[in-house]
């Protein structure tokens, strides 16, 4: 599912990967060659192979991410 939006005047283009449980989030359409950066569990930035300015950002286990911050408020009291 890949889908392109505007935020804050500056288009973003998503990719979702069901199999991969995957989310990836790039700020131009083509990205060329690149290397990930793990920032946290799950979370890597996607850095140009030649310039290391990063190009977007890889989320994995996206679904129980949802679930984990979203379930909860549902059942607040």
């Amino acid at each position: 599912m890949k889908r392109e939006i505007e935020i804050d005047g500056r288009t973003i283009y998503c990719d979702y990967d069901e199999y991969q449980d995957a989310l990836f989030v790039t700020y131009s359409r083509e990205v060329g060659l690149t290397y990930y950066e793990e920032l946290n569990d799950g979370l890597m930035a996607r850095r140009d192979a030649d310039t290391d300015e990063i190009v977007g950002y890889t989320i994995r286990n996206v679904s129980m991410k949802i679930c984990h911050q979203f379930i909860p408020k549902l059942f607040a009291a």
